[in-house]
């Protein structure tokens, strides 16, 4: 789940640079395009179908729990605008605690469900270090070739 959020928000990056560099309108939105970002959240806990006219909807205290979590003040604690929020049962269920440092961990707490802890992943900040790094290596790739190959 880590990795799918890594690549969801490096398409959505990759995308939305190629658009401002190949958008010539000046109308808001698309001169506002660059304050976009993405928000990613998982979260691991039991829930039921629960039918509603046509439709069937996730219902239960942990899909309470992950909406509620959606309106947080994430943004304000950390200056921190392309997220993925990881409630601490989903690192359990996963075992991926070590991917996360103590300073990334969060606690929010809500009436009728108690304290919910979480950590936040730089979204934004990842996709950047991998971008450099690939140009790096790509760069240092070509420096190291003869000048005979391809």
């Amino acid at each position: 789940m880590l990795d799918v959020t890594d690549k969801i928000y490096g398409a959505f990056a990759e995308k939305k640079d190629r658009i401002k560099i190949n958008t010539t309108c000046s109308c808001a939105a698309c001169q506002s395009m660059g304050d976009l970002d993405l928000k990613a959240f998982i979260h691991h806990g039991e829930f039921a179908f629960q039918k509603s006219r046509d439709t069937e909807e996730l219902a239960g205290k942990d899909v309470i729990t992950l909406f509620r979590l959606m309106k947080n003040d994430v943004v304000e604690k950390t200056g921190i605008n392309a997220y993925a929020l990881i409630t601490q049962d989903a690192v359990n269920k996963m075992d991926v605690g070590e991917f996360f440092s103590k300073d990334s961990y969060h606690t929010a707490t809500y009436e009728h469900i108690g304290e919910v802890g979480y950590f936040i992943k730089d979204l934004k900040r990842a996709w950047e270090e991998r971008r450099d790094t690939r140009s790096e290596e790509r760069r240092v790739g070509k420096e190291g070739r003869s000048r005979w190959a391809p």
